[in-house]
């Protein structure tokens, strides 16, 4: 019955941790201890697990946070070089290191952490067992909150929280060690000499996790759980993000290919429409013609033979010496006019144009003669000079159908 009731006052504020031999612990954020598997069956029971327990902490003794320059503009190009800058400061293989990078800052230093392969796939396995593959693994040194540090101070300012067993500091936003406090002196003796006489100053923290301070944000960028070890949830969070984008994109794709099979089957059914009314008229106005091979061929062939068959008419032999009234406006046009006439010998009616003009001089109607019989005149042209006085030269042009 106690153990209920407390279920149902800290079930939102339960702190998760792996300790230095892979058990998972579970407490208040004040340090009250939970029997883990009874609680993760009553979270499991009233289905607030995954809402409850987010994040579960590891060692930040079997965590190495490192900060190395990387050259490279592109996020890809830094991340590719990165195992091999970290890869000198290791004593063992770099292939033995799961590597997560957590920040890059302007000037090109990578705060990374990296944790073995081996203790990943443990770290995981726990995970799994208790129905936690949603959580997100974190170095417990990013539990305690970074310190103000104040930029006109000269010395740093690193967050300390003791326990027992174990000494934990908070350097900065992106780094931090732990280990067993009785050596801790030994650390700031070695900063001592690497700072030249300045020492950090150690601010204690009385409480090591406060829910207030880690967002949604902050966690996801500490996360250790990147690349091969990524979680589900994770997964299905960017999933979530960008579902609705992704449905807009699939809808407009969609869209565009309906759209161009629309489009596409209503031009093959306006050229099957436009053939077959083509063909129509042709066989309306060829109907001697039994069967349609190459309806172009064919149908050039017949206008050819049509107008060959045809005579050309006084529209279509005004049109063609039109071009060369225009070179020459001196001639003024009096009067127009046209004469059928039947030709047997040709086997079609033809006709004659006859054109009555003037000009002030003879060599213009003589000139305007010499172009029209050089143009491509569906006739013969020919002029008679009619009257010639010192004002006037009249005359008439003979267009004769051929």
């Amino acid at each position: 019955m106690h153990q209920n009731e407390s279920v149902n006052n800290v079930n939102k504020k339960i702190v998760a941790k792996i300790d230095l031999y892979g058990t998972l612990i579970l407490s208040s954020e004040n340090g009250q201890a939970f029997e883990t598997d009874s609680l993760i069956q009553s979270l499991k029971t009233q289905g607030m697990l995954t809402q409850t327990i987010d994040v579960v902490w590891v060692p930040t003794q079997q965590v190495l946070l490192m900060s190395v320059f990387v050259p490279g503009k592109r996020r890809t190009d830094w991340l590719a070089a990165l195992p091999f800058a970290l890869e000198e400061s290791l004593s063992e293989a770099i292939e033995h290191f799961h590597i997560v990078a957590l920040n890059r800052s302007p000037q090109g230093n990578v705060s990374a952490a990296l944790v073995e392969h081996v203790l990943m796939q443990k770290w995981i396995k726990v995970l799994e067992d208790n129905g936690l593959e949603h959580a997100a693994l974190i170095a417990d040194c990013f539990s305690i909150p970074v310190a103000d540090n104040d930029s006109s101070q000269e010395e740093a300012v690193w967050s300390v929280y003791t326990t027992d067993k174990c000494q934990i500091v908070r350097k900065d936003r992106y780094s931090g060690f732990a280990g067993n406090p009785e050596w801790l002196q030994e650390i700031f003796a070695l900063a001592r000499q690497g700072q030249e006489g300045q020492l950090p100053e150690l601010r204690q923290i009385t409480q090591q996790y406060d829910s207030s301070t880690h967002t949604k944000n902050r966690v996801s960028g500490d996360n250790l759980r990147t690349d091969e070890y990524v979680s589900l949830s994770e997964g299905y969070s960017i999933w979530q993000r960008w579902q609705w984008h992704l449905l807009i994109l699939f809808l407009i794709l969609l869209s565009f290919l309906m759209q161009t099979f629309l489009e596409t089957k209503r031009m093959k059914t306006q050229v099957h429409n436009y053939q077959s009314a083509t063909e129509v008229l042709f066989m309306h106005l060829f109907p001697e013609v039994n069967k349609i091979i190459n309806i172009r061929v064919q149908t050039k062939n017949k206008i050819n033979q049509t107008h060959r068959s045809k005579s050309v008419g006084p529209s279509q032999l005004l049109h063609e010496i039109e071009n060369g009234f225009k070179l020459f406006p001196a001639v003024k046009i009096q009067k127009i006019q046209w004469n059928q006439k039947n030709s047997s010998h040709k086997g079609h009616p033809s006709g004659r144009l006859t054109i009555f003009v003037e000009a002030q001089k003879t060599h213009d109607l003589e000139g305007l003669n010499t172009r029209l019989m050089s143009d491509k005149v569906s006739g013969k042209v020919s002029l008679q000079i009619k009257n010639v006085t010192l004002a006037l030269v009249e005359g008439v042009f003979y267009v004769d159908e051929d």
